[in-house]
């Protein structure tokens, strides 16, 4: 049912039950809906986002671009949900059998990268008999893979463009960067290191080409990216930058109609909060005047652990105040399972902005 008036949660918690006793694997397939996702994880191992790539063109082709092309706005909607425990499913990879996959070398290629960034399941649609060189090259190219086997699924800038900037925060404390021109046109395509929550410079290296391209101060641009076709990067923050670790790098999730900076899933820096944070089952206590986040008497929330590590956490019910991105009058609480991001000893220094909301709080409006 594409419309998903069929409620099948039942059916699912059955076979889940079933499968589960005999170690299978269980996935969901294809029309699921999104506002479930938490109950799906607890039920299956994955489930598909769209219904199937293929064409069914006969003997023509396997697939076409629109087919893949359909994909960036079901992964925008389904990527927070994605990750160790559940995983976003884009159905079979079509990119090894040349001329019959029904796509040009770089579209294959923005398929491929689409596949890795959402840490896709990668299962080929192919004759395997028949793979070509080009194909053979993007199966097996380790970086790709690796971005892949990350498991983080990667999250747009914007999605308003055709010209499109994808990234991940990696657990070294560097960043999986894609930039996919969806357009007719040849582009260049620029990502700006404070989309991504980075201040300071980093270094670039292109994945597809295995080559370092070098140090830049604010941002990156790719030059003449084809049409339909992507850059894939791996970009490293050098000392003295500094890495906002936000809401949605830490896997935290969102009810309700509000939308981040109009639809533009930015790491935030912007549209606070003032909240009551207490402990659960404690009533909240009347509201007091907010005080400036940079006022050395203000007490730092407990959830957002940013209070020095000499002062005193703040007890039991007390009453904070603290910047979030998202919507007014809204509840804090902690996520079972957030994902961690942390910085190996040669990373940059890592910062968790005021205006970011709490690392391990799922906020609903």
């Amino acid at each position: 049912m594409s419309d998903l008036s069929l409620d099948a949660r039942d059916d699912v918690a059955a076979w889940s039950a079933a499968l589960k006793a005999h170690k299978i694997w269980f996935e969901l397939s294809w029309a699921v809906d999104p506002k479930y996702a938490d109950y799906w994880r607890s039920k299956a191992n994955g489930w598909r986002v769209e219904w199937d790539v293929e064409c069914y063109c006969a003997n023509d082709a396997l697939t076409k671009w629109d087919n893949i092309a359909r994909l960036f706005p079901d992964v925008a909607s389904w990527w927070r949900n994605g990750g160790n425990g559940g995983w976003n499913d884009l159905d079979s990879l079509d990119v090894g059998n040349g001329t019959m996959d029904g796509l040009t070398r770089d579209e294959r290629q923005t398929a491929m990268t689409l596949w890795a960034i959402s840490a896709a399941p990668l299962y080929l649609g192919n004759d395997l008999t028949n793979l070509d060189s080009y194909g053979l090259s993007l199966l097996t190219n380790p970086e790709a893979i690796a971005v892949d086997q990350a498991g983080t699924p990667a999250r747009p800038v914007s999605t308003t463009t055709q010209q499109q900037v994808w990234y991940a925060l990696n657990a070294d404390g560097s960043y999986t960067v894609a930039l996919f021109n969806l357009g007719r046109t040849e582009k260049d395509i620029t990502a700006n290191w404070s989309d991504l929550g980075l201040t300071g410079a980093a270094t670039v290296r292109d994945l597809w080409a295995r080559k370092d391209l070098g140090r830049f101060p604010t941002g990156f641009t790719a030059s003449g990216v084809p049409i339909h076709g992507v850059r894939l990067l791996k970009v490293t923050p050098q000392a003295g930058a500094a890495v906002a670790v936000n809401d949605d790098a830490l896997r935290v999730g969102y009810g309700g109609d509000w939308t981040r900076n109009g639809g533009n899933e930015v790491a935030a820096t912007s549209q606070p909060l003032t909240m009551n944070v207490t402990d659960t089952g404690t009533p909240a206590p009347r509201r007091r005047p907010a005080r400036s986040a940079r006022s050395p008497t203000t007490t730092p929330t407990r959830a957002s652990r940013t209070w020095d590590r000499g002062r005193k956490a703040p007890a039991a019910g007390s009453a904070t105040t603290a910047t979030a991105c998202t919507t007014p009058s809204a509840t804090a609480t902690r996520s079972s399972t957030p994902s961690r991001a942390r910085a190996s000893r040669t990373s940059p220094r890592w910062t968790r902005h005021r205006a970011t909301s709490t690392s391990t709080s799922t906020t609903s409006s």
